[in-house]
């Protein structure tokens, strides 16, 4: 999903008896025509590629195992957006508006 809100604000860590991790997601914004992130994802990259960002997994201290698995959780939760959408009393044409915002 794009999403233009990405500043420092919306990224967060928790604290576990392991030691720091990132939080779950929040404050997504799915926003058309969007072709790059405000934060970069690498130092030099900020291009919306899920490649990307197992690039840097180490800086996270993920395993490649649970990158996979929060990458297979977020799409999860985003790949039924528009049965979510309509349950929340979201119009179809405004789901049709906002459907290149996702990238599933």
């Amino acid at each position: 999903m794009s999403n233009t809100d990405d500043h420092l604000r919306n990224h967060g860590f928790l604290l576990s008896d392991k030691g720091w991790r990132l939080s779950p997601a929040y404050d997504l914004n799915p926003i058309i025509g969007n072709k790059g992130l405000h934060l970069n994802i690498t130092d030099t990259e900020n291009a919306l590629d899920y490649q990307l960002a197992f690039d840097v997994i180490d800086f996270f201290r993920l395993t490649q195992r649970e990158a996979t698995k929060i990458y297979d959780e977020v799409l999860g939760a985003v790949k039924n957006w528009q049965q979510i959408a309509q349950k929340s009393g979201i119009s179809r044409a405004e789901q049709v508006v906002k459907q290149d915002a996702f990238n599933i």
